[in-house]
């Protein structure tokens, strides 16, 4: 890898999606999210030396939330 290839900067982008509903007459709800990245491998060096793809990076989360009663 030349000193020219490490200085490169490579761009990024992020989205997600997520919503939260709370069961009517009850402390509880429920919640997902997920989120996104999305980047392109090029003009990498070491391991990632000849790839030129896209990736496409997902992650997800969900689970039931309580409100305390004070």
């Amino acid at each position: 890898m030349n000193s020219s290839s490490a200085r490169k900067t490579k761009g990024a982008g992020t989205f997600g999606l997520g919503f939260n509903y709370r069961i009517p007459n009850s402390p509880f709800g429920l919640f997902a999210e997920g989120k996104s990245w999305v980047y392109k491998l090029n003009d990498m060096g070491g391991a990632l030396t000849g790839i030129d793809k896209t990736e496409f990076d997902v992650a997800w989360s969900g689970g039931v939330s309580y409100k305390l009663p004070f």
